[in-house]
């Protein structure tokens, strides 16, 4: 039977408001642990996160300039029968890890891509011609710079657009 001693009953009250504090204390303790380990977790994968993301649109940004010493091979290639380009252009690899990481950077890359293949196609037109006609015509090297201009124009675009995606990444 329980015991309904006044004494005891304060003695009792005492001992609980005296623990109170310690009680809470332990709980904000406790709590404070938990919290504080899960919102660390949190800050260091979005970290590693950004870190990633960062180092991605790096590599992208270094396959761009890739892809214009491809497209000097290949002229080498086609125009003055230097070594064969071996491999495909980097402009798949640009292509696959903007669509996969920055969407956002779906349009410059896009245009980029659109001008290189059409350097290309410039390239290995005016191969075709010294093939066909033992040289390259005067008039086809002439208008290297209006096929050139719109790909360097975009290739810049897309660097400036990525280093903006840079700044927001640090």
């Amino acid at each position: 039977m329980p015991t309904t001693d006044p004494a005891q009953v304060q003695s009792l009250s005492q001992v609980l408001i005296t623990l109170a504090p310690v009680l809470v204390g332990g709980v904000i303790a406790i709590t404070g642990g938990v919290l504080g380990s899960i919102l660390s977790h949190w800050m260091k994968t979005s970290s590693e996160r950004k870190d990633r993301k960062r180092q991605k649109l790096e590599e992208i940004v270094a396959l761009t300039f890739e892809v214009g010493h491809w497209l000097e091979k290949q002229r080498d290639y086609f125009w003055w029968g230097k070594e064969k380009v071996v491999g495909v252009s980097p402009i798949d690899s640009c292509k696959s890890l903007t669509s996969l990481y920055f969407p956002e950077l779906k349009e410059p890359m896009l245009a980029f891509s659109n001008h290189a293949i059409d350097l290309n196609k410039w390239v290995i037109t005016g191969g075709q011609n010294k093939t066909e006609a033992g040289a390259i015509r005067q008039e086809y090297i002439d208008s290297y710079t209006a096929v050139y201009k719109p790909f360097h124009q975009s290739h810049m675009a897309f660097v400036d657009k990525a280093a903006e995606v840079i700044r927001e990444l640090t």
